[in-house]
């Protein structure tokens, strides 16, 4: 993820004080004494920066090495992720991973994994530090739901989009694109939530690497999820993660993406040319606002994120419960200084038990109900007659007779 370059129309250079590296990077021992283990490959145990300890793999490939750690000092569990060491005696890839960082580390947001930090150290170089999220992936999310239940409800569905959706056009109103989404770049949490992940520098490494390898890369995104534009090596802005943002939202829905093609040029092919199949069993409007998130001209797409989730879902309604699948209702966002809205969780991942349960509303209570409004009737009634009779006036004395 990066700035768009139409947002950006005067780049500023990379400022060097807001690179702050541990200030234990150069340290050579632990607290007690205890000598950091060799940083000669990536392996449990390590010690990054006389600061974290490596816990277990989470990824490893050509965009470098992605670790569960352990920070000794605040003990608690992050992400950290390497810059590839290829490339990080590019000074033009160094510069531009900084100036990626300087964006994407403001990014305040609710579905949004927090990044902490870029630091150095001097075995393993560059690395980010994030927010660990404890949950699992979208695209294993769905893999399960799909393995238990042969779909994935459409109320879960439109309600991680909506998370995914109110992220992104966050971002893009801070001028910073992901071009990168897709399943695999979203956790679902009991904890957190919907969060996007990766909000990060995806697309320099993937420059940087383009420069010192023979296999050819892409220059932003992944194959399955880009847009034209991102085929075309056109401009790209928010529509290009709206794109994307359709894709998986075709995948979660029809279980599959919209185009199954193996061949790269066939499917490149396919997004320049073919319209998707429309989802058998869902209505008309729900395959056309994937169609118009998936239109091959930028300004065809809806003008944002969250307007196409409302047409995607228009009529469903929610609430505030947030720990049986209900999240707050779609057409209101928290105003900057106001409290957010709460953190939505799939019903399949929520707890049994919950501080705020749904309301239950009594199988009776129209009866209850009736009875009420009946017995409230009975006392007006009863006080207007009784205020009546004390305002009659006394009636006059019959005559009598008198006897002589």
């Amino acid at each position: 993820m990066t700035s768009d370059p139409k947002f950006l129309t005067n780049r500023q250079a990379v400022d060097e004080t807001e690179f702050h590296p541990p200030s234990t990077q150069r340290a050579t021992e632990l607290p007690g004494g205890s000598a950091a283990p060799p940083a000669s490959e990536y392996a449990a145990g390590n010690i990054v920066s006389n600061s974290f300890r490596l816990e277990k793999q989470l990824g490893s490939g050509g965009m470098g090495e992605a670790w569960k750690a352990y920070e000794i000092f605040t003990k608690r569990f992050v992400v950290l992720k390497f810059v590839p060491k290829e490339i990080q005696h590019i000074a033009d890839a160094m510069v531009a991973v900084r100036e990626s960082f300087n964006k994407i580390h403001t990014l305040q947001h609710q579905h949004i994994c927090p990044v902490y930090g870029l630091f150095s150290d001097k075995g393993y170089g560059l690395y980010l530090v994030m927010k660990h999220i404890d949950g699992v992936t979208l695209n294993e999310y769905k893999r399960k739901q799909f393995a238990k239940h042969g779909k994935m409800s459409f109320s879960d569905v439109t309600q991680i989009l909506w998370g995914i959706a109110k992220g992104l056009d966050y971002a893009h109103h801070k001028m910073v694109i992901h071009r990168d989404v897709k399943p695999q770049n979203v956790m679902i949490s009991k904890t957190d939530g919907v969060q996007i992940i990766d909000f990060g520098i995806a697309e320099e490494i993937r420059a940087g690497m383009a420069m010192v390898s023979e296999i050819e890369m892409t220059t932003a995104g992944t194959r399955s999820y880009m847009a034209p534009e991102q085929w075309r090596g056109r401009l790209q802005d928010a529509r290009t993660d709206q794109y994307a943002l359709a894709v998986t939202a075709y995948e979660l829905l029809a279980g599959h993406q919209p185009f199954r093609v193996s061949d790269p040029f066939a499917f490149r092919e396919c997004v320049l040319n073919d319209d998707p199949e429309p989802i058998a069993g869902f209505p008309e409007h729900v395959n056309a606002a994937l169609l118009k998130a998936l239109s091959k001209k930028r300004e065809d797409r809806f003008p944002d994120c969250k307007s196409f989730v409302k047409t995607l879902a228009p009529k469903h309604k929610t609430g505030l419960v947030v720990r049986q699948g209900v999240v707050p209702s779609l057409p209101s966002d928290a105003e900057p200084g106001k409290t957010p809205a709460p953190i939505w969780l799939p019903s399949s991942l929520s707890n049994s038990e919950t501080k705020n349960p749904t309301p239950v509303r009594p199988k009776n209570a129209w009866i209850i109900g009736l009875a009420i409004a009946a017995s409230a009737l009975l006392l007006v009634m009863f006080g207007y007659y009784l205020g009546k009779a004390q305002h009659q006036p006394p009636a006059s004395p019959s005559p009598t007779s008198t006897q002589n």
